[in-house]
């Protein structure tokens, strides 16, 4: 089943919930695929949150020689949920008050549904 890029921010939005600001699709990169939210927060969160994410998954490979499956970032202005789908992140935000859990069950939903069919897409990139 080929994912409809353009239907991805409206999928993507139906995971924001009470505290859920936004979710996003990235490049490895820190690049926006697509996002529930308009403007330049989501790329902004989304650049930096690939290089946090980038920067653990090297130590993850380096110290424990394993896999990296998901980064919890805290900031002063909110919570950030980082996982990886094959060549691209998944990244779920919330306001200061999100519960972790919370953020990081919807990463785990929005994964276990987008993955496959980005495997397509990064296919068809590639």
């Amino acid at each position: 089943m080929m994912i409809n890029v353009k239907v991805l921010p409206d999928v993507l939005a139906q995971a924001k919930s009470s505290g859920i600001i936004g979710c996003m699709i990235l490049t490895s990169e820190g690049d926006l695929i697509a996002s529930s939210e308009t403007g330049t927060e989501p790329q902004l969160v989304g650049a930096i949150s690939a290089n946090i994410f980038g920067t653990y998954q090297r130590l993850a490979h380096s110290v424990m020689k394993d896999e990296l499956d998901n980064v919890l970032i805290f900031c002063s202005e909110g919570l950030v949920a980082v996982a990886e789908m094959g060549k691209f992140l998944l990244c779920v935000y919330g306001a200061d008050n999100a519960e972790a859990g919370l953020l990081k069950a919807k990463v785990a939903a929005l994964r276990s549904s987008l993955e496959g069919p980005l495997k397509e897409v990064a296919a068809s990139m590639a």
